[in-house]
């Protein structure tokens, strides 16, 4: 499976391109996760999110462009919040902004009166394991209106 998740990133992600990676990285063992790991770095930026199960990935840390446990990202126009859990709330959500998170392993069911979605790889239709691109991303999110300040 693992050999599979790595040969998806690679399809799916250009050369050179980025991947945001929101947690849960490897449950294999260690020279497993840096032979996979070395095998993404080698072909696009990745960046982590800690998941709840990745305890002790920082050793490998040479294969990541950053490791942190929540972040706020730029995407053209439109504003990102990733982070391993979902939020009911998050920063800016009444100007827009769209909440990225990948921990419920799609066990999740999405809410589609707020702008945020589980990204994990395990939650696209069909089930093929690829990670999602921001144009997928924002083609599900982009219809749904801006929560109302203070009105959840």
């Amino acid at each position: 499976m693992t050999e599979m998740i790595v040969d998806n990133i690679i399809s799916k992600v250009p050369k050179g391109g980025i991947l945001w990676n929101l947690g849960d990285v490897s449950f294999g063992r260690s020279e497993e996760t840096a032979q996979m790991l070395k095998r993404i770095a080698d072909h696009c930026e990745h960046h982590l999110i800690f998941g709840n199960h990745d305890h002790g990935i920082e050793k490998h840390s040479q294969y990541f462009k950053s490791m942190q446990h929540d972040t706020q990202i730029k995407v053209g126009k439109r504003t990102f919040i990733l982070h391993h859990f979902e939020k009911k709330i998050w920063d800016r959500a009444h100007h827009g902004t769209y909440h990225l998170f990948g921990h419920a392993h799609s066990q999740y069911q999405p809410d589609m009166t707020r702008r945020c979605m589980d990204v994990g790889i395990d939650t696209r239709a069909g089930g093929d394991m690829k990670p999602y691109s921001f144009d997928e991303i924002c083609a599900i999110l982009d219809p749904i209106e801006p929560i109302k300040h203070h009105n959840l």
